[in-house]
């Protein structure tokens, strides 16, 4: 019995001090491509614009689209599932080859999940869209 409670009670501790895989604070990421689950259509961004998705801490989220500055606030819960709202941006004009980046602004609303595999960053929205992204290494 004292071997039961012993086996239970580690059990419990790893439970509860387990670092959960859905914490995104403190990560930063570039973007990749934006790809169309229902056509298999990817739209690939360009490396010039520097398209960044930053999540500073456990709420908010900030960014630079290749033309504007954004901030927001985001929500994860178990199982990896993403809510994050409409972000404020900077209104400002950039060059064509960057305009992929403004598209997030629709799709940060709609996010509902994400998956980290490796230095991957994958956020699926509820209208079928998956948004890669690339870990960026701070030195």
């Amino acid at each position: 019995m004292k071997f039961l409670i012993f086996i239970l009670s580690i059990l419990l501790y790893l439970c509860t001090n387990t670092q959960h895989s859905y914490n995104l604070s403190g990560t930063k990421w570039s973007l990749i491509k934006i790809t169309n689950l229902v056509t298999n259509q990817n739209q690939f961004a360009d490396s010039t614009c520097k398209t960044t998705l930053n999540f500073i801490n456990t709420i908010d989220y900030n960014g630079y689209s290749g033309w504007n500055q954004y901030n927001g606030h985001y929500t994860v819960k178990e199982n990896n599932k993403l809510f994050m709202d409409l972000p404020f941006r900077t209104k400002r004009m950039g060059t064509r080859n960057c305009a992929l980046g403004e598209k997030l602004y629709d799709h940060f609303p709609k996010a509902k999940a994400f998956i980290i595999k490796a230095d991957t960053l994958f956020l699926f929205t509820n209208d079928s869209i998956k948004i890669t992204f690339k870990k960026i290494n701070l030195q």
